[in-house]
């Protein structure tokens, strides 16, 4: 119905903008992994106290794999933006 309407509307009125942005998946990572970052440490952070400097540098690897896929759950890289 809505393609119906656009065709009807004359050209002069349609906007020519795409909507689309030139660097949008890194504006959504930029824009999102700061939240992000802090939940997850918010969740871990009892486990990094009272870890041991290996245990930390191993749950450190394991949160930052954990943020990546979280982010790739907000902006993922196949989107378009």
């Amino acid at each position: 119905m809505r393609v119906v309407l656009l065709l009807k509307t004359p050209i002069m009125h349609i906007s020519r903008e795409s909507g689309f942005v030139a660097d949008g998946y890194e504006r959504a990572r930029f824009a999102a992994e700061p939240q992000i970052r802090a939940e997850v440490e918010r969740e871990y952070e009892s486990r990094i106290a009272n870890a041991s400097i290996i245990q930390r540098w191993r749950l450190r690897r394991e949160m930052n794999r954990l943020i990546k896929k979280r982010l790739s759950q907000i902006a993922p890289p196949d989107a378009l933006y």
